[in-house]
Parts: structure tokens; C-alpha cells; sequence
């Protein structure tokens, strides 16, 4: 079951929890450790990370795909990606899926991989989406991106107050850029991804002058998991489309 930050266990659901310390911290599956900030938000994606391998074309088929794609994800809300979230009870579920739509998160997508290797690196720069801090299309007229190669993120939604006006509002920059380099690159399951990454949000000159920008990064490691339960979570938990992952 997912564990909601600073939240207690009593008769089998999860409450918030009133002590200043959170009873959960850092990752419950899998490790990211980030730092920085976009103009004082963070992005703090440390809740699950894991990856698996795309081997097989979807059910029925499950043919052997002619070039395997790698994928990685890691979302602030915590929960057991080797475990069936379908068979949680119907109220966790929503909030499960509702944890990871308005968390931070990013993903991680590669074509084939024989591309993910120890020592490479890539690149993507990436335009913000129609919701503010959701960055999910690929800039095809950016240079130096890397083929093959996608990044997504979002940052977790602003909770505002009832004195909240559009006067405190302050946009994010248009473009991201994202940058990845692996240290280690075991794609088996039980093996993992691990290395550095780095969010860098740009203001491009149509941006308003107070747009967010900054730069996020640090270490993570996502162990990989079966590809049967991996998919079976991303269409259980909506993970295709909320993480931007591609098919």
C-alpha cells in the first residue's frame, strides 16, 4: 500500500500525521536525491523510482518489440511497484492516483535499449504543457538533443489558501532542459538504473520578466522491475498518461 507523507497507520488506512517529523522519508522504492529549487519551489520526485524494460507489443500480441525501449520513473507519492495496485480498495486507489497527478515526478524514456549504457549520457529540452509546471513536449527545433532520448517532469502543484489571488502568481519558464548521465545500467530485473540527472528551467524572451527559473539535481537509482507488473500499474494508475511515458 502507498504510504501518504506524514501519515500514520490506524485500522488499516493511512492519517495524517500531527508530529513535526513525517513518520516517511525519502524513498520508499527505489532513491532520488535532488537539491535546488525553480525561484523557491522544489522538486523533490523521492517518494518511488523504478524502471523496467518494454520487451513485448501490447496484449494480445506480446510480440518481441524490434528495438526494446527502457523506461524509468520517479513520482514523490510512495508506493510498492512490485506489488498489484489494482487489488487496492477503491478510495486508496483515487488517492493514490491523485497523489501522483499533483506530485512531483519526471520519467525517463529511451527507444531501444541498447542505448542505456554505463558512461552515456543524454539530453532533452522539453516545453511546458498546457498546465503550468508540467513540462511534456520535446522541443524539435532545440539543438543538442539526444536521439532516442525523452524527459518529462512536472513540478507538484502550488497548494494556495483562501487569500490566494493572481496577483502572488508567478509562471514557470517556457523551456526545460534535462540532462542524464548513468552510472550504471543493469537492465535485468532485479538489476537498476542508477546516475545524475539535472532540471534546468529557461525563461525564453516571450516569458513574462518574473518567470520561475533554476536548476534541480542530484543522484537517483531506479531498480527494475518485471515488465508484466510494471504495465499492469501504469494502466492501473494512469502512469502512461500522467507521467507522459510512451507507448
Amino acid at each position: 500500500m502507498w504510504q501518504p507523507r506524514g501519515a500514520v497507520m490506524k485500522s488499516g488506512r493511512w492519517y495524517l500525521a500531527l508530529a513535526a517529523v513525517a513518520v516517511t522519508a525519502g524513498c520508499g522504492f527505489g532513491e532520488v536525491a535532488f537539491s535546488g529549487d525553480f525561484g523557491g519551489r522544489p522538486f523533490r520526485p523521492d517518494g518511488t523510482a523504478f524502471g523496467f524494460v518494454d520487451a513485448l507489443e501490447r496484449v494480445p500480441e506480446l510480440k518481441p518489440r524490434d528495438r526494446q525501449r527502457a523506461i524509468a520513473v520517479a513520482t514523490f507519492a510512495a508506493f510498492d511497484p512490485t506489488v498489484d495496485q489494482e487489488q487496492l480498495p477503491g478510495n486508496d486507489l483515487v488517492d493514490l492516483r491523485h497523489a501522483i497527478a499533483v506530485s512531483d515526478w519526471f520519467s525517463f524514456w529511451w527507444r531501444d535499449r541498447q542505448q542505456v549504457v554505463a558512461g552515456s549520457s543524454f539530453t532533452d529540452v522539453v516545453l511546458i504543457g498546457d498546465s503550468d509546471g508540467r513540462y511534456e513536449d520535446s522541443d524539435s527545433t532545440a539543438t543538442g538533443r539526444s536521439d532516442g532520448f525523452q524527459a518529462r517532469f512536472a513540478v507538484a502543484r502550488e497548494e494556495l489558501g483562501a487569500g490566494a489571488s493572481y496577483a502572488d502568481y508567478r509562471p514557470f519558464g517556457t523551456r526545460a532542459v534535462v540532462t542524464v548521465h548513468l552510472t550504471e545500467a543493469s537492465l535485468d530485473v532485479g538489476g537498476r538504473l542508477r546516475g545524475s540527472a539535472t532540471f534546468r528551467i529557461e525563461r525564453l524572451d516571450s516569458d513574462p520578466a518574473d518567470a520561475a527559473t533554476g536548476s534541480v539535481g542530484g543522484e537517483f537509482s531506479a531498480p527494475i522491475v518485471g515488465e508484466r507488473i510494471a504495465e499492469k500499474n501504469f494502466e492501473t494508475l494512469d502512469l502512461y498518461n500522467q507521467l507522459e511515458v510512451s507507448r
